[in-house]
């Protein structure tokens, strides 16, 4: 029973987190409008971090960023995304759909 448990919370928290990072699967318009969201998120804090004088996090450097969006997208879909979401299809087809 415990097991059993185990797995069904182990399936949620992988669909949970499936959700959180499916920003790449939506409809091009909708992942722009989201993309630019995170970005502003990230570079403000890498904003006030370089105001506080400490490391800027990865990510978060407003500058370098803005020339690898592009290419950081395409690392995140190739790395992230597909080897997280191929197991989810196989499970759930319409997940094939992403």
């Amino acid at each position: 029973q415990q097991a059993a448990l185990e797995k069904k919370l182990l399936l949620l928290e992988t669909i949970l987190h499936a959700v959180d990072i499916s920003n790449p699967c939506k409809p091009r318009p909708i992942m722009l409008r989201w993309t630019e969201k995170v970005l502003a998120e990230f570079w403000a804090q890498g904003d006030e971090e370089k105001a506080l004088g400490i490391e800027v996090s990865p990510l978060c450097d407003r500058e370098s960023g803005k020339q690898a969006v592009p290419k950081g997208q395409i690392g995140f879909i190739n790395f992230v995304i597909r080897p997280f979401y191929l197991p989810i299809a196989e499970l759930i087809p319409e997940a094939k759909e992403a």
